[in-house]
């Protein structure tokens, strides 16, 4: 706006400040759903494993996620309660944020569904799992508050919002990630993490999250603003304060253990054979670790929890693996080029691009030439990245199918 006069916000100009706060939200809450969407996924991988039943519900799963991702580019001023929009656009966007929690219940119940009656492993992915379902569930009620405007405008800029946010990224996107981690590490790099290990660093992260912000819902209530890292000692927000600073150091201690165990693991853990976890979707069925092009052949999938079926009727697939390695053998095997350098190298190339393009400060007019210098050192390494990539022929691994459909490489053919 400022450097290509625009003015958009700008009120000398006929602008509006307003509009600016209106451009960062209509990113900045669907950006959060593209945060939590994913871990959602990862929860619906793991808690099926884990509970020895396949998903409840799946098809009500799946519309639900894209009923989050729809809905969550119609609520963000919901933000915006405290800035005069008016009692329309207040009623639009508390509606739609209520409406928003109706997905996200759906999804909370089809995994408590998933685990009724199953035949649960408390496994260190598992543990996270819960974690993520109990903690995400915590902020969600938190947040939909806030789909009240007169409790939000209450709650506005305190620190119940920075409670309420941790609950929703950490307790629910962080806890996904670290479930996710710890559940295809085995299949990455074909190594065990050490569950009493796992185990710790699940406790402790779950034990130092709660004591860091569970005390901040009561600072919001009693007033605190966030942002503001000083504040007089008479108010009453001293204990909660110091009980939140040593939950931190616990949380750290427990983000700590975790990696570290999982660095120790990648380097000395104990090596294991593939399916690990007596998994249920096809990934499980690759060797540990896997080989550079995953699946020799495309997979023909049999089952939503497709490992499974395949487990459970294993006549029935050594059939078609024969029938598969015949034909395969009929068209002279399966080519697999090699692993290349050259596409990271394009892609680099396209980010530097990207930096020359966007990178403009309040008064680019001294800086306006690196900036350009830039933008084309960045096509030059694009285009030499693309120019070397094309020149990389045919050559690479050259496989044949075995009797029971595994590929073996040919060391005859370009290898």
């Amino acid at each position: 706006d400022r450097n290509f006069s625009t003015a958009f916000f700008e009120v000398s100009g006929g602008g509006m400040p307003i509009l600016w706060q209106h451009l960062f939200w209509v990113f900045g809450h669907p950006e959060v759903y593209i945060l939590i969407l994913p871990a959602m996924g990862i929860i619906s991988e793991i808690l099926p494993t884990f509970s020895r039943k396949p998903l409840f519900g799946y098809p009500i799963v799946v519309f639900s996620g894209a009923c989050i991702g729809f809905l969550g580019f119609a609520v963000w001023s919901h933000h915006m309660f405290t800035t005069g929009m008016g009692t329309v656009a207040t009623a639009a966007f508390a509606l739609a944020t209520m409406a928003i929690a109706v997905p996200t219940g759906v999804k909370i119940f089809n995994w408590i569904g998933t685990l009724w009656g199953g035949h649960l492993m408390m496994r260190t992915p598992m543990l996270f799992a819960l974690g993520f379902v109990w903690m995400f569930m915590m902020g969600g009620l938190s947040g939909i508050m806030h789909s009240a405007a007169p409790a939000d405008a209450q709650q506005h800029d305190s620190y119940f919002v920075v409670a309420h946010f941790h609950y929703v990224l950490i307790g629910g996107s962080i806890f996904a990630l670290l479930a996710g981690l710890h559940y295809w590490f085995p299949l990455m790099f074909g190594r065990k993490v050490s569950e009493g290990w796992g185990r710790l660093s699940f406790w402790t992260i779950f034990v130092g999250f709660n004591v860091t912000f569970f005390p901040m819902h009561f600072l919001g209530l009693n007033g605190m603003p966030r942002r503001t890292f000083t504040y007089d000692p008479n108010l009453g927000w001293n204990t909660a304060n110091y009980i939140a600073t040593m939950g931190a150091y616990l949380l750290g201690i427990g983000m700590f253990i975790y990696f570290a165990v999982l660095a120790y693991t990648y380097f000395k853990g104990e090596k294991v054979g593939r399916d690990y976890w007596d998994g249920r979707t096809l990934e499980w069925s690759l060797q540990n670790p896997p080989p550079e092009y995953n699946f020799a052949a495309i997979p023909t999938v049999h089952a939503r929890d497709s490992w499974w079926y395949e487990k459970q009727n294993r006549a029935e697939i050594e059939r078609e693996r024969a029938e598969k390695a015949k034909a395969e053998e009929a068209h002279g095997g399966i080519h697999m080029p090699f692993g290349s350098i050259w596409p990271f190298v394009a892609s680099m190339g396209l980010l530097v691009v990207a930096i020359g393009v966007t990178c403009f400060d309040s008064n680019p007019a001294p800086g306006i030439h690196a900036k350009l210098g830039l933008t084309l050192i960045g096509g030059v390494i694009t285009f030499v990245g693309i120019y070397f990539w094309s020149l990389e022929g045919n050559e690479g691994y050259h496989l044949h199918l075995d009797k029971d459909g595994k590929p073996v490489e040919d060391h005859g053919h370009g290898h």
